[in-house]
């Protein structure tokens, strides 16, 4: 009996644990509440308007999001290390956002490994 979206994609051996979205996931304003922990997104991830908060926000709006262990925020989809290398980069033109950046991902994989 099919009783919601995941039911649907159960029967094609798709469940939370092993979702891959191969371009961007708009998510905004639907009633989602959590990602699931190994989803991997493409593309951007657009997640304003729900219950899911970001790990973090920059004056410009941008917002720092974990899906699985790629991070993403705007257009960029990073893992841990590679999120680290590109806002830590000497060459990132907004240190102060790189710097927050890299903080909030650190934190995260911190609180992970805990």
């Amino acid at each position: 009996m099919i009783k919601n979206d995941w039911d649907i994609l159960d029967q094609r051996g798709i469940t939370p644990d092993n979702l891959t979205v191969g371009a961007g996931l708009d998510l905004e304003g639907t009633a989602i509440t959590a990602l699931p922990d190994n989803l991997t997104v493409g593309g951007p991830l657009d997640l304003r308007g729900t219950a899911i908060t970001a790990l973090y926000t920059s004056n410009h709006g941008y917002r720092l999001y974990r899906a699985g262990d790629s991070y993403i925020a705007g257009c960029r989809n990073f893992t841990a290390a590679e999120a680290l290398a590109h806002w830590g980069s000497d060459k990132y033109a907004d240190k102060k956002r790189g710097a927050e950046f890299c903080a909030a991902v650190t934190a995260e994989e911190d609180r992970r490994a805990a």
